[in-house]
């Protein structure tokens, strides 16, 4: 014990000779050594709020991206059946709402969708549910684009939007299979 105390005291000794700066340096670098338990806290603290915040971030892009993806596949849905349909006056051609949940091979997949789209009957969406697009009223005047089957995040941020320049009228509501979002469009 005493030899480390004159140790000590020689040390200081020689150090506070080339200036009293260096002394307390040097005597505190020689009683600390490495972090305290504070500081790592703090640091691993830190360190939890920046990965939490880059998830929800990359969480937040991921939806837009999916949300971005399925209104630009409804413009095209949009755009195809009124071209399809552009030699009549209305959209009684397309089924309705009712036929299509009565006959079976209708259910199974939307032809009209799915050719437009390239798709395989059976092909969900990335927001989930299938595509389908039936008249809207009885007078074959406007359709509608339904997707059935949405998770409740996306089928309210796509009623929010505005599709066709304003022209489509967006409905999130409850469904067969979750939520069903239908985007009503006039000729």
């Amino acid at each position: 014990m005493f030899w480390k105390d004159f140790e000590y005291k020689i040390y200081e000794i020689v150090i506070y000779t080339k200036g009293q700066m260096m002394t307390q340096y040097k005597i505190n670098k020689r009683n600390e050594s490495g972090r305290s338990m504070v500081e790592m806290v703090g640091v691993v603290a830190v360190m939890s709020l920046i990965t939490v915040g880059a998830f929800v971030l990359i969480r937040n892009g991921m939806q837009t991206q999916k949300i971005s993806q399925v209104s630009d596949e409804i413009e095209i849905l949009a755009a195809n059946v009124r071209a399809l349909t552009s030699e009549s006056d209305n959209f009684q051609s397309l089924p309705s709402l009712e036929d299509i949940f009565e006959d079976e091979e209708l259910l199974k997949g939307n032809i009209l969708a799915n050719r437009i789209l390239k798709k395989n009957p059976g092909d969900q969406t990335v927001i989930g549910g299938e595509y389908l697009v039936v008249k809207a009223d009885d007078n074959g005047t406007k359709f509608a684009v339904i997707i059935d089957g949405v998770e409740d995040v996306y089928c309210r941020s796509m009623a929010r939007r505005s599709y066709s320049g304003g022209d489509g009228t967006a409905v999130c509501q409850d469904g067969d299979s979750g939520k069903m979002l239908k985007i009503t469009f006039t000729k």
